[in-house]
């Protein structure tokens, strides 16, 4: 039924799309149940008693807490994407005005046609395309680059001419980010193991902060898997799901390489909105769908931590996504160093110090999430190897 599920959704690119599968299979005379009827967080056929009734349920027999808007701030969403794009160490200089130009059209036209929002995610993807990653560059993060990079060393002198040659790249650019580690560890997926990477910097402090935050949040709920367990947020695997290729998505999968199963798995969402689907111990059950939007924090924990899970879907971006949204964070500002608007607050420029800096993006670098983002699904995923 999981598989069922995904093959549903997989055809959804817009909310009106996703309203109207949700329409059509709820007027079915007789619903089957492989159709999916109910998507926490759209509101078909549905009130908000009973979906707040379903998230209830979802928490208190699985384990999985929902926090909407729980990074409510748009500056501090931005300010995210930029430090965990910051190790690529990108060179912003020869996009700066495209990125000023793109940014600019988008807020003066918040309300744009369909075309407009077209054509601006044309330019955003020549934007990504020309911001490329060479590849003899000093990174120690791992993308998904990080194989082919490897696989492109200089062939021994002793080799055999005979030996299979593999043709060079030179770089790899933006808009082919599937996934980038963070902190002193890197996941390889092939063989499905955390390596510790030396020289690699410990996970941000700020990512750290947040985890810790939406775990106490869940405790305060009533989750008692983890009550008592000191959880070292040590890496996050962060994953990118861009609009304009509909094969971006995430198969139903469990996180179960972890050294402690019983540490919950804390994530964010950031830029486009996406259909999560939350599968149980084994693909033969129905999962539950859930629409996650920008700022939105999921906590696995107890049964949910070793359930199937994916992205089947994202969604394009819709003017009023996110209105009327009340947030469930316990404090505003994540980036308190930046105002609304991302500038530097004086009563902090002064003091910055050297380590403050390092930790608080740029106003380029804001720039540049803030035009990613518009055609990027990002999610991070924080926890304990």
């Amino acid at each position: 039924l999981y598989k069922e599920a995904e093959k549903q959704l997989r055809g959804i690119r817009t909310m009106q799309q996703l309203r109207s599968m949700l329409t059509k299979n709820c007027g079915l005379p007789k619903k089957s149940n492989e159709m999916i009827t109910r998507v926490l967080g759209c509101k078909v056929d549905t009130t908000d008693e009973e979906q707040d009734l379903q998230t209830t349920l979802l928490a208190e027999e699985h384990g999985a807490f929902i926090f909407r808007n729980f990074v409510p701030r748009k500056v501090d969403q931005l300010a995210l994407a930029a430090l965990a794009l910051r190790p690529l160490n990108l060179d912003y200089s020869s996009v700066t005005d495209a990125v000023n130009k793109c940014c600019a059209y988008h807020n003066s036209n918040l309300h744009s046609s369909k075309s407009q929002r077209k054509q601006q995610r044309k330019q955003i993807e020549n934007i990504k395309s020309q911001l490329k990653i060479q590849s003899d560059a000093s990174i120690i993060c791992q993308t998904n680059w990080g194989p082919q990079m490897l696989s492109y060393t200089q062939k021994a002198s002793d080799e055999a001419e005979s030996a299979p040659k593999k043709r060079k790249i030179d770089s790899f650019p933006l808009s082919k980010l599937r996934y980038l580690n963070l902190g002193a560890f890197n996941y390889n997926w092939g063989d499905r193991r955390y390596d510790l990477i030396s020289g690699a910097a410990v996970l941000n402090s700020r990512l750290v902060s947040l985890a810790q935050r939406a775990t106490s949040m869940a405790i305060q709920k009533g989750d008692k898997s983890h009550r008592d367990l000191n959880i070292d947020f040590n890496m996050a695997i962060c994953n990118f799901y861009h609009l304009q290729r509909p094969s971006d998505r995430l198969g139903g999968h469990q996180d179960n390489v972890e050294s402690n199963l019983s540490l919950p798995l804390v994530t964010i969402s950031l830029g486009a909105p996406g259909v999560f689907l939350l599968g149980r111990e084994s693909r033969g059950k129905l999962p539950t769908a859930i629409l996650l939007q920008a700022g939105d924090c999921m906590v696995l924990s107890g049964k949910s931590r070793g359930y199937f899970h994916g992205i089947p879907t994202i969604l394009e971006h819709e003017d009023d996504d996110t209105e009327g949204i009340p947030h469930e964070s316990e404090e505003k500002a994540l980036f308190q160093e930046l105002s609304d608007e991302g500038l530097l607050l004086e009563s902090t420029s002064d003091a910055a110090t050297e380590d403050t800096r390092d930790y608080v993006p740029t106003q380029v670098e804001l720039k540049f999430a803030e035009a990613f983002l518009s055609s990027v699904r990002m999610n991070m995923s924080i926890r304990q190897v």
